[in-house]
């Protein structure tokens, strides 16, 4: 008699292939994080996720795509589209983003130390680190170039700029929580959103609906202020100095009366 065959649908396959992948992502971010990238094997790794070599293979290129794979987090713009849904407020969305710059790396986020450590030895593995660090710089700029497009922000540097900037500021946390060093308040995270994306934050809410942007305006107007009252204390410390009104005037492109008005304010 011919043994019965057992068919296992294709929805169990598939769930038992995620569930094995899940379970060696787990696994190598433990073994990793204890033995370190170079110290740690695809054996250890496999063991430890309850499965063969073999099943690690049909899932994995190897250690290095296991690591790296290892690093993945939320995109740019999964993370903007979760976190600012329906925000409107520009002390809010500073608030948002800072807290998430301020949050504490995960185990799988301080791995990357190590990557960069090895990489300094591994050319294969400083070119794969190099192109996931682009793309993820490169994908950060793209979501603030929107985000300005939209009136959403006012950046004070170019997205590639600002991109970079963060990038930094997160591997910077990378090296604090790996020695075990206290990261700076959450407050200190929100200013510096606010001063590096919501420069006109303190002018006041902005009006997305209208298809403009009135957070540039806001920032314009605001600057044109500070250059006015730079421009008037210059004209009162020329005239301290014995420059003459004529020369004043000559000299800033505006009427001798201008000149005056100035001179005469308190």
């Amino acid at each position: 008699m011919a043994p019965t065959e057992v068919r296992v649908p294709a929805a169990e396959a598939g769930a038992g292939r995620t569930n094995s992948r899940s379970a060696l992502l787990r696994a190598a971010v433990e073994v990793f994080t204890e033995r370190g990238y170079e110290a740690a094997t695809v054996a250890d790794i496999a063991e430890r996720a309850g499965v063969t070599t073999g099943a690690l293979y049909a899932h994995f290129g190897g250690k290095l795509d296991l690591l790296l794979q290892s690093l993945g987090f939320k995109s740019v713009e999964e993370f903007a589209r979760d976190s600012l849904a329906g925000v409107t407020d520009p002390q809010e969305e500073a608030a948002i983003l800072g807290r998430g710059l301020a949050k504490a790396p995960s185990g799988e986020a301080i791995l990357l130390l190590d990557v960069i450590v090895t990489a300094r030895r591994d050319r294969q593995l400083a070119d794969r680190t190099r192109r996931l660090l682009t793309v993820k710089i490169d994908e950060l700029a793209a979501a603030v170039r929107r985000a300005a497009d939209g009136g959403f922000i006012t950046p004070v540097l170019s997205p590639t700029d600002l991109a970079r900037l963060v990038t930094v500021i997160s591997l910077g946390k990378l090296v604090m929580a790996a020695i075990d060093e206290p990261l700076p308040s959450d407050d200190a995270f929100v200013e510096l959103v606010e001063a590096l994306a919501f420069p006109s934050a303190e002018v006041g809410r902005r009006d997305h609906s209208s298809g403009g942007s009135l957070a540039e305006v806001a920032y314009r107007a605001a600057k044109l202020g500070e250059a006015r009252a730079g421009f008037e204390a210059a004209v009162r410390a020329g005239s301290r100095s014995g420059l003459s009104l004529r020369r004043l005037a000559e000299a800033s492109g505006v009427s001798h009366e201008r000149i005056r008005r100035i001179l005469r304010q308190p």
